[in-house]
């Protein structure tokens, strides 16, 4: 059969750069699924996108769709026909749906019994025919966070629609979508090649975009601005400071990145590091350029959407704007630091952290005495990270935070250096908001780790305290993400922090505060923290049966929590795990519910298998509950067990008719069923 190209685009008003992404991702899944169920297989759509458009190109369509043979399930058959043979109305009304005669549907026999069915054969339609009705339901269908209604209730979709085009072959597919009819033209650089060309598949499309200063492809149109940039900053005398980020934003903000090299005065070097670069980042997406030595250099990079004419005149612009904003950062600078840090505590009452919850103040009182208690489990100083929590808010009410609010924290260990705040306190301030997002950077320092899960563990236990729990995609408080940090930072090493006694604590912090949270909190949070654990690993790649029975052992120690879900993971990998997995689990299911085990003598226990399961056992008991050692080590000294579990379940009859004997073995073995379930509850495992 006949093979077919597909060229789709939609063009419109510019679309928002932080959902382009989307809406390609959106289009490719969109489009595959629908292809897939009109019986049009092809290869993968490879999607495209700028800010003025949305396209995607599909290969090797066929020019049919394949003939199916369906079979359609109808009623039972004694639904279907009489005790006389005939057809009842339900028989005669499912082969009239089917349009086909009662007499042409044929019985199938099923689990249930006999019914009746349809078969019928699909002619294939033509691709074009097919795809015209696809097409706008598959743009109609595309989900965006924001969307728009324009002339009369057009739309919705993310800005007007201007043009669509749709090519399968070197025909126009004809339809309409957003008030727009579908055409075989495409449209080149709105400013520097507006004009429409046509389009008769995809190497025309993309030859015809390139011609016409449009690169769609949003990978390659960050490479040119990464090559780009490296080559001005290079002429500029350094290089560029990494910013994977902004090149992604900027790629998504033009069809044409073009780039262009300013300078400022270099007198705003004095301005801390993170200030010329936020204030070059977020006015300007200006790339900061920096010499070998790591300096900021007095110069930048930005990006045009086209070739100027003249690219001073665009950089004049540029450096002007940018001069406005770092003189509004030296000011910014200047006055916040008039004052010690700490003296930006009494704005504090001011701001709200939670209607029912108090202001930021009762937060940072809070979040204070839960890290003097967390302290010394972590290995921190108590005064010092009490310290940096009473002043980790404080740079939230300075004039640099309230223009650049992304520099929270960042300001704060600068304003608390600058107040004479020992290092110590001042980077912990700093590192309080790690992590900020998944895969982020956790706290080095044991003070701003005990700074921030104080900080992320007030949030949780007084959001939920209040009933506002996450659920669905709704969390505006970020829980799930606060969850996920306090796991992760406790997960990262051993410490001797206990997490039932620092939810508590923090619950305690509240009460104090005389704020009461609901009843049962401290226990919803908890099940919270253990559900973010489990994500956790799973993400990790540790299988749900595996981490499910590691965590039901406890997440008290998160650390070690963790490191016994990894270790009965890599062993799950091994061979000889299932079997492993049926001996511990027959040590663990034998016992009956509700058996009230008894201390084991073992002067009483027979000679053989039995005896030499509980001598082994005891002699490998400290090491498998030693949380001290590695969980390899303590799974392996279970796993050494193995050889006289098997052994005692051959040769020992665990239920005798004698009930002393049989108490006797049942309570040797709910002890050491005891001792495994300190590990993982293995009755948990999925045996293949």
């Amino acid at each position: 059969m006949k093979r077919l190209d597909l060229v789709l685009e939609v063009g419109c008003e510019e679309i928002p750069h932080d959902l382009l992404a989307d809406g390609i991702e959106a289009l490719a899944e969109g489009l595959a699924g629908a292809l897939a169920g009109a019986r049009l297989e092809a290869e993968a759509p490879r999607v495209l996108g700028t800010p003025r458009r949305l396209a995607a190109l599909v290969r090797g369509l066929p020019e049919r769709q394949a003939t199916v043979e369906e079979t359609v399930m109808g009623p039972a058959r004694k639904v279907a026909v009489g005790p006389d043979g005939a057809p009842t109305k339900a028989g005669e009304g499912f082969a009239r749906g089917q349009g086909v005669a009662f007499a042409d549907l044929v019985e199938v026999e099923t689990d249930k019994g006999p019914y009746l069915a349809a078969r019928k054969t699909l002619a294939g339609r033509l691709a074009a025919e097919v795809l015209a009705e696809v097409l706008p339901q598959v743009l109609g269908g595309l989900h965006w966070a924001k969307a728009m209604r324009w002339s009369r209730g057009t739309g919705p979709f993310v800005r007007p629609v201007r043009w669509v085009c749709a090519v399968l072959g070197s025909e126009a597919v004809p339809f309409t979508f957003a008030g727009q009819h579908s055409g075989n033209t495409s449209r080149g650089h709105r400013f520097m090649a507006p004009e429409p060309f046509a389009v008769t598949g995809p190497e025309n499309y993309l030859a015809g975009l390139a011609a016409r200063k449009v690169e769609p492809d949003p990978g390659r149109r960050a490479e040119r601005i990464a090559a780009q940039l490296a080559d001005a900053a290079r002429q500029a005398g350094g290089r560029a400071v990494a910013d994977p980020d902004l090149v992604a934003v900027t790629a998504a903000k033009t069809e044409w990145p073009v780039a262009v090299s300013g300078r400022f005065d270099p007198k705003y070097l004095d301005l801390p590091r993170e200030v010329l670069i936020t204030s070059m980042r977020e006015h300007q997406d200006d790339f900061a350029v920096e010499g070998e030595d790591g300096r900021l250099l007095a110069a930048f990079v930005t990006f045009a959407d086209n070739e100027a004419p003249d690219p001073a005149v665009v950089a004049r612009g540029n450096e002007r704007v940018l001069r406005a904003r770092l003189e509004d950062a030296r000011f910014f600078f200047t006055e916040d630091r008039k004052r010690p840090l700490a003296d930006y505590g009494e704005r504090l009452d001011a701001f709200l952290f939670q209607k029912d919850l108090g202001s930021m103040a009762d937060k940072a009182a809070r979040i204070a005495a839960l890290a003097r208690d967390l302290a010394p489990a972590l290995g921190a100083d108590p005064e010092r990270a009490a310290r940096a929590a009473q002043l980790a808010k404080c740079d939230l009410v300075t004039d640099m935070v309230y223009e650049f609010p992304e520099l929270q924290g960042v300001m704060g260990r600068i304003y608390a250096l600058a107040s004479g705040e020992p290092p110590e306190v001042a980077e912990a301030i700093r590192e309080h908001y790690l992590p900020r997002f998944a895969g982020d950077a956790l706290p080095d320092s044991p003070a701003g780790t005990a700074v921030a899960i104080a900080d992320k563990l007030d949030t949780l236990v007084g959001i939920f305290g209040v009933g506002l729990i996450p659920s669905g995609s709704q969390d505006p408080y970020a829980l799930r993400r606060a969850g996920l940090g306090v796991v992760q930072m406790l997960a990262a090493q051993p410490t001797r922090a206990d997490l039932t006694h620092a939810v508590a604590s923090a619950s305690g912090a509240y009460g104090q505060q005389g704020v009461d949270l609901a009843e049962g909190n401290p226990d919803r949070v908890h099940a919270f923290l253990r559900d973010r654990l489990d994500y956790a690993l799973r993400e990790e790649g540790v299988r749900y049966d595996v981490s499910a029975a590691a965590l039901e052992a406890g997440i008290g120690d998160v650390h070690d929590a963790a490191q016994r879900a990894r270790a009965l993971d890599a062993l799950r990998r091994s061979d000889g795990f299932d079997d492993l997995m049926v001996s511990f689990r027959r040590v663990v299911k034998i016992i009956p519910e509700g058996f009230h085990p008894e201390p084991v003598v073992s002067d009483r226990l027979q000679a053989g298998p039995e005896r030499a399961l509980w001598d082994a056992y005891v002699k490998g008991r400290d090491a498998i509950v030693d949380r001290n050692r590695p969980a390899t080590e303590r799974l392996a000294a279970m796993a050494a067990l193995r050889r006289q579990v098997d052994a005692f379940f051959e040769a020992v009859l665990v239920m005798d008719p004698d009930e002393a004997v049989r108490t006797l073995r049942l309570s040797m073995l709910a002890e050491i069923a005891a001792t495994f379930r300190t590990f993982a509850d293995f009755a948990r495992v999925v045996v293949d």
